[in-house]
């Protein structure tokens, strides 16, 4: 009887450390499990292997002003969920007019109400009211200094305050009313707030060197309270690391590893992929952002100086990536 061909890989995953040159590096391609029978008809199958094939390319999609593109985000509903973007230094829908001006040169963060949408941009947050309340984004007053991140949740808008540990909190409704005393700090540990995020109806705040969950009360003087228990003490390294995608987050931790929340940090890149962490200089300037092509949704992780890396959300278990480039840059673009 003949023997069983020998199988070679066509492709493999090019983030392997080893003295042996890869064969090949997957660049824009994406890994799907396939099920894997003998070449002998009517034979059972034999389990799975791993194909990659190419991702859908890059098209141009809306000029908007002359950039850097900063941000963008889907408009509340009292403003047709349109497309707004932060170009250089202005704030522009996607028809081009100009909504307003910010400040800086550094991405901004956004969250957004049902009619309300507030932008963060270089310690400065703006507020944009659809319901007519003003002409344009507006800069906010009476916040207790420079903002580094914002969420919304459970009709109040969270401000999270530059280098503290102190965040503060609007009325219902109106991101731009804010008593002197709406104010609260995540005090389980003593580190500074990096930036925020949203969590199946809690705030969740990345600090330097933990995590900690706040749950929304039913105390209208106090409407958030932590939640006992449910913390880490794994930290953030990058505001702009911080992803929402296959209804978890992801961050990358002062440790250089990447991390989905779940019950528990929960490990997800490789030991190749941290080495690449490592090898970035600029942690502070490390960005992510979710991607989805053909069921598998991606998070996309850019290392200034360093490349692109992307995590198969769809591939729960498996340390299969995919490497990143688009022409002319040195990382997946997400944006022009």
């Amino acid at each position: 009887m003949p023997s069983a061909p020998l199988r070679v890989p066509f492709i493999t995953d090019g983030f392997v450390r080893s003295l042996q040159t890869p064969v090949s590096l997957p660049v824009n391609m994406i890994a799907e499990a396939t099920p894997l029978r003998e070449p002998v008809a009517g034979a059972a199958q034999q389990g799975f292997r791993d194909i990659h094939y190419g991702r859908p390319g890059l098209v141009s999609g809306t000029n908007v002003g002359t950039g850097p593109i900063r941000g963008i985000v889907a408009g509340p509903p009292a403003l047709g969920q349109a497309y707004y973007y932060v170009t250089g230094q202005s704030i522009r829908r996607a028809d081009g007019f100009i909504q307003g001006t910010v400040t800086g040169a550094d991405r901004v963060r956004f969250a957004v109400s049902r009619s309300q949408m507030v932008v963060v941009a270089d310690g400065t947050a703006y507020l944009y009211d659809g319901t007519g309340g003003s002409l344009g984004f507006k800069a906010i007053t009476g916040l207790a200094g420079p903002v580094v991140d914002v969420a919304y949740l459970a009709g109040r808008f969270v401000y999270a305050m530059r280098d503290t540990d102190q965040f503060w909190y609007s009325e219902i409704n109106d991101g731009a009313n804010i008593p002197g005393l709406n104010f609260a700090t995540a005090e389980s540990f003593a580190d500074r707030v990096v930036g925020i995020g949203v969590l199946n109806e809690a705030l969740v705040f990345f600090g330097q060197a933990s995590v900690e969950f706040w749950s929304t009360s039913a105390d209208a003087a106090a409407p958030f309270a932590p939640t006992l228990g449910r913390g880490f003490q794994r930290g953030c390294v990058s505001r702009d690391g911080i992803a929402f995608l296959d209804n978890d987050l992801f961050w990358v931790a002062d440790n250089d590893v990447v991390y989905r929340a779940q019950n528990a940090p929960t490990r997800i890149s490789s030991s190749s992929i941290e080495d690449k962490i490592r090898q970035c200089a600029a942690k502070a300037s490390i960005s992510a952002f979710s991607a989805t092509f053909e069921g598998h949704e991606f998070y996309v992780l850019n290392l200034p100086g360093v490349g692109s890396y992307a995590y198969d959300a769809s591939r729960v278990g498996t340390a299969t990536g995919a490497y990143g480039s688009s022409y002319g840059r040195g990382e997946w673009a997400e944006w022009r």
